[in-house]
Formats: C-alpha cells, structure tokens, sequence
C-alpha cells in the first residue's frame, strides 16, 4: 500500500497545480502500481516504472535511508516521458502558488539549493532515453570520498563544495554532476513560483496537519 502521508502530499500538490489554472496533463510517476487506485478520482494520470537500484545502498547506507534513496533514484523515471517535450518535475511535498510561465534554457533547470548546489524537488527537463542511459550509467559509479566524479571536491556558483552536501550520493548529486560537469547543460534559478516542505520536521508535521484538514483522502 502507498504511503498515506505520501497520497495526501500528491493530491495536494494536483490540487495545488489545478487551483492556479494550469490545465496541462499531470502524470504521476511511481514504482507503486497501487497508487493508481488511491488516485483514481484525481485529475491525473499514473505511470509505474521498474525499480531502479543504486548498487552501493547496502554498503553505505543504514536501512531507513536505503529505503529513502530507493525511492529517489526512480526521478530518472521523468526521462522517460518522451511523448512530452518539456516537462515540469516536482516532489510530491511540492506547492504551486502562482502560475509558472514555462522556460527556455538549457536540457536541465533546477532550483538553486542552499545546503546543496542544486535542489532537484522541483525541475525543468526534456525527456530523451539517451538521458535514462547515461543517468544509468552513472548511478553505477559512486565513490564514498569523491562521489560521481574523480575529484573530492569542486566549485560551483563561487562557493567550493565537497560531495558530503545534502543527498549528494543520490539524485540530488548524480543530477548536478551529470548535466553541469558532463553535459555542460544546466541552469539555476529561484522558480518562486514554487514552495517546498522540505524543512525541518515541525514544518513538516504542521504542512500534513493542514492537508489533513483540507485534502480529502
């Protein structure tokens, strides 16, 4: 069974999208076919895709967060919706307030982070398989001290980074070192039109408290 915090931040999110007047497709995308009837009456469309598994999980990583990062590596997943041209990615625990005009930039844009280079809660993307390939590819080479490139550290935006950021062994930091170190193809901006709950837990808990009360199960 889905998660049901999880369902309520997805219908929040559809709703939030709705409510502003966007009328562009939404498709949900999972690797939880039983999601799809807890969204049934949602205004969406759900896909499920296999699994995808980081090879160094049981390694690394105590079983909570294994857990957590599995589910994070299936963002590759939005590279495979290759019957759009251009797609908006969010996390489920993302809120549209106003309207988003759309963008032209390059193959990725994504929301600049403060405790990493990038925060991939919320992008900009144009789905291609040879993107799903390379990300593949990459997801199978991370190092513990140098992450996905061969270096320890590097400098982004003026401020020196080291591959201990947040999620920097997962999506957050295999997207940022493919599309700004290898693709060359990656742009930074605010996207205010956008809030993320992604803070501190007593955030959290009072962003489920109001979804409780206003988005129906």
């Amino acid at each position: 069974m889905p998660n049901i915090k999880y369902t309520l931040m997805v219908k929040a999110c559809i709703s939030s999208i709705r409510r502003v007047g966007h009328q562009e497709d939404i498709v949900v995308v999972t690797i939880d076919p039983s999601l799809k009837d807890k969204l049934a009456d949602e205004d969406c469309e759900v896909r499920c895709f296999d699994v995808i598994r980081y090879p160094y999980l049981d390694e690394y990583l105590r079983t909570w967060q294994r857990k957590f990062r599995l589910c994070d590596a299936q963002k590759i997943h939005f590279w495979r919706l290759t019957d759009y041209e251009k797609v908006l990615a969010v996390d489920a625990d993302v809120t549209m307030w106003k309207q988003f005009a759309g963008w032209d930039g390059p193959e990725l844009q994504v929301r600049t982070g403060s405790r990493a280079p990038v925060n991939t809660g919320i992008m900009l993307l144009q789905p291609n398989e040879r993107t799903v390939q390379g990300l593949l590819d990459l997801t199978q080479n991370f190092d513990p001290v140098c992450g996905w490139s061969d270096r320890p550290s590097f400098t982004f935006n003026g401020r020196e980074w080291r591959w201990d950021f947040q999620g920097a062994f997962t999506a957050q930091g295999y997207l940022f070192y493919y599309f700004y170190c290898i693709r060359r193809s990656l742009h930074c901006s605010v996207l205010s039109e956008f809030l993320h709950w992604s803070g501190d837990k007593k955030q959290k808990r009072a962003y489920l408290d109001l979804l409780l009360r206003h988005v129906k199960l």
